[in-house]
């Protein structure tokens, strides 16, 4: 249910999904596979959260992950790795 109406207002005025390509971020909400989560990023000064969708099979992350925003998805969520450390 959470990750549903985080999905409805994720994308915040000022900063579009495209833009964040290749920028790291912060897991607010856990991401798993067929489990979008939610990731914060920052970026221009502002902090935007988005849909996140793992790319990685298999691969659960924890919210505080750090991760690596690799392409943009559907309907303006972002598709994230494991960022290295």
């Amino acid at each position: 249910i959470a990750v549903r109406k985080v999905s409805k207002s994720s994308v915040s005025t000022g900063v579009e999904s495209s833009d964040v390509i290749g920028s790291t971020g912060t897991l607010l909400l856990p991401v798993g596979k067929d489990r979008p989560g939610k990731v914060r990023v920052e970026l221009k000064g502002k902090a935007e959260d988005f849909v996140a969708t793992i790319v990685d099979d298999g691969v659960e992350l924890p919210s505080g992950a750090e991760v690596l925003v690799v392409a943009e998805g559907e309907h303006g969520s972002l598709l994230v790795s494991k960022a290295e450390m």
